[in-house]
This record gives structure tokens, C-alpha cells and sequence, in this order.
């Protein structure tokens, strides 16, 4: 039976497309040549992408997301982000993540969008560990557990993630925890995270959604792995946030006032 299912594999492979020599140049230089002659890179990229190429399948399915190219076809999105993620990419599992969340290519399902950003969770990309700490907090895919919202949430957070840590703030806020210095340090390290006068963002440090799709494939491809966050805009002006930060800092100092003369303790 192995040998049987090992000569199929062989036999797959040799029937694929071979890559030509400067098909990894021009995926590379996937930014500079999309618009200029889409066909060659997709072809380019496709040729790798049957190879094996993890890279060259991101881009695909980033290709085939966004309609950059190609047609947009969220089925096709999800092949080939399939195949990346199974080869350990965390964009890619997190993109396929993404998809199973919002149902767009596969059925929707929860289980599998957690299934999928956890693993790039583990592998320690920010992103995921902020959408795994949101569908905690939500109870989608995982247990409602407001303990590992905040471990995960955190964890992307401590990476410098403009958003967790404005979705940090928050869960400081929530009943279960109120901890208002803590929410004032969280939206304080945000509001210096995100350009004043930003309408609105979601999947981290570039929060202009329209300029990461427009720039290049290479943005492409960085929109296509923040799929998983679309759903979920953030406010991410900086004055906003300083100022939610200064309502924590005078919050804080009432507790303090109010904890000091009653003696009890802060938590």
C-alpha cells in the first residue's frame, strides 16, 4: 500500500509543469511585474507553486484573493493556501484560517478557522495570536475562557501589534478583570503604535487596508495573511487612543483615591 501511494506521489510530480529558470525571478519580482504582465508571473508562480514552493503558493492564493491578476475566486484562494499552510507557513494557515471564519472558498466553520490560527499562533506570529485571543474572548472555535483571550492576546501585544494592544486595553476593561492600569499602559503603547487622524484598520502596524492591497504583490500577499482580521475594524487613530489612554490614567488615579480611603487594595 505505502509503495503504491509513494509511486502515485512520483507520478503527480512528474506530470507537473517543471519549472523554468527565471520562474523564481519573476515570482520574486512578483511586485514590479504584476501589473506590467500579469500571465508571466502567475505563470511563474504557478510552476513553482506545483513544485512545492511555499512562497510561490502564498502568493497564488494572495493572487487569487484579492482578484490581483487573475479573477478573484476565494475557492482557489483556499487550495492554495491550503497547501502552503500545510507545509508549516503561518501566514498560510492563519489566511486559511481566515477563510473558514468568514466561509469564503470552504464551508464556514469555526472549529477549522481555529484548527488553523492556532497553529500560526504556536509558530508565534502576532496576527494569529491576536485573532486566537479574540475567538477566545468570543468563544468561537475554542471555549469562551477570558484567561487565554488575555495569554494570547497578550502575546501579540508584546510583539509590538498596534491592535492587540488596543484589544489588550479592552479586555482590562471588561468586568471580569477591570484593570485600569493596565488598560492605561495597553492603549497608551497603541495610541504610540498608530499615525493620528487613522479612520480606521485591522491586522496590525499597517492599518491602511487599501494601501497594503494597492502597493504590490508582496502587499498582496501581506493583505491576503491579515484575511483573518478583516472582519473586525479597529479605531486606530492615535489621538483617540491617547485619549481613551488619559480617561485609564484619571480612572486609575479614582480607584487609587477611592481604594486608599476605603484601605482596601487594588488588584
Amino acid at each position: 500500500m505505502l509503495r503504491t501511494v509513494i509511486v502515485a506521489a512520483l507520478l503527480m510530480l512528474s506530470l507537473a509543469p517543471a519549472a523554468r529558470g527565471g520562474d523564481s525571478e519573476d515570482c520574486d519580482n512578483a511586485a514590479t511585474l504584476l501589473k506590467a504582465d500579469p500571465q508571466r508571473v502567475i505563470a511563474a508562480c504557478r510552476r513553482l507553486g506545483d513544485q512545492g514552493d511555499v512562497a510561490a503558493q502564498f502568493k497564488i492564493a494572495a493572487m487569487y484573493y484579492l482578484g490581483s491578476g487573475v479573477p478573484r475566486d476565494y475557492a482557489q484562494a483556499a487550495r492554495w493556501y491550503r497547501l502552503a499552510a500545510e507545509q508549516g507557513s503561518p501566514a498560510a494557515q492563519l489566511s486559511l484560517g481566515g477563510l473558514y471564519m468568514q466561509g469564503l472558498g470552504v464551508r464556514q466553520d469555526d472549529l477549522e478557522a481555529a484548527k488553523w490560527i492556532r497553529k500560526a499562533a504556536g509558530s508565534g506570529l502576532a496576527e494569529a495570536q491576536l485573532m486566537l485571543g479574540v475567538a477566545y474572548r468570543d468563544g468561537k472555535g475554542v471555549p469562551k475562557d477570558m484567561g487565554e483571550s488575555v495569554r494570547w492576546t497578550r502575546k501579540a501585544a508584546e510583539q509590538g501589534l498596534p491592535n492587540a494592544q488596543f484589544v489588550l486595553g479592552l479586555l482590562y476593561l471588561s468586568q471580569k478583570i477591570t484593570d485600569y492600569a493596565q488598560a492605561y499602559f495597553w492603549f497608551s503603547l497603541a495610541a504610540q503604535g498608530y499615525p493620528p487622524g487613522q479612520e480606521q484598520c485591522s491586522g496590525g502596524t499597517r492599518c491602511s487596508r487599501q494601501s497594503t492591497q494597492a502597493e504590490s504583490a508582496q502587499g498582496h500577499a501581506e493583505a491576503g495573511a491579515q484575511l483573518a482580521t478583516d472582519d473586525r475594524p479597529l479605531i486606530c487613530d492615535g489621538g483617540i487612543i491617547g485619549a481613551l489612554a488619559s480617561m485609564m490614567r484619571e480612572a486609575r488615579t479614582d480607584s487609587a483615591g477611592s481604594a486608599a480611603a476605603s484601605h482596601l487594595p487594588l488588584s
